[in-house]
């Protein structure tokens, strides 16, 4: 992703801003026309594809990509909230064990 120290070129960055780019135009892209686009190996597209899909910055419909959102600020307020959803889910799990095994919980 961006801000791993392997990505020396930057190349995940580069792949954000060309899926940006298409989106702003309405056009589709596709790993086979980044590849052509930035002048890499589809293999290596895809993987960095593959790591922007699991950090949340890009979805996949079909064989396009798109960005999540419009807005790269967007993006990342749609990532808090998710990742806020995620734990209070993980709250909740919490609260049901220490009720199910008797533990207090304790107060500031």
């Amino acid at each position: 992703g961006f801000f791993e120290p392997i990505d020396h070129g930057k190349t995940a960055a580069s792949i954000f801003k060309e899926i940006l780019k298409s989106s702003d135009n309405s056009k589709q892209i596709t790993s086979t026309g980044l590849s052509k686009r930035l002048e890499m190996s589809r293999g290596s597209i895809i993987n960095h594809l593959n790591n922007l899909q699991r950090s949340g910055l890009i979805v996949r419909q079909g064989r396009q990509y798109f960005p999540r959102s419009k807005s790269i600020e967007r993006t990342i307020e749609e990532i808090e909230e998710d990742i806020a959803r995620v734990f209070q889910k993980m709250k909740k799990a919490a609260q049901e064990i220490d009720k199910g095994i008797g533990a207090a919980i304790e107060q500031e």
